[in-house]
C-alpha cells in the first residue's frame, strides 16, 4: 500500500522582497524560476547588490533570466 502523502515533506512558501543591504540566493535547475518570480515582484535594483549561486540542471536552462536581473555577481 502506497502512502498518500510523505509526512515529513516540507513545504515552502514564495518568496517575497525583504529590504537588506545584500543578498544571496542560491538554487539549481528549476529552482532559478522563483527567483525569476521574485525579479518581477522586487523594487527596481533589488538585485545590484545581489549574488547568486545557480547550479544549472542537465539542460542548462534559465541562466539568462538571471542574468536579466543584473546581479552583482552570477555564479
Amino acid at each position: 500500500m502506497a502512502a498518500k502523502s510523505i509526512i515529513s515533506r516540507p513545504v515552502y512558501g514564495t518568496l517575497s522582497p525583504q529590504p537588506g543591504k545584500h543578498h544571496l540566493f542560491v538554487a539549481d535547475a528549476d529552482g532559478a524560476l522563483a527567483i525569476a518570480d521574485l525579479g518581477r515582484k522586487a523594487p527596481d535594483g533589488f538585485f545590484a547588490d545581489a549574488h547568486i549561486i545557480f547550479i544549472p540542471g542537465n539542460e542548462g536552462q534559465h541562466v539568462a533570466a538571471l542574468e536579466a536581473l543584473k546581479p552583482a555577481q552570477l555564479y
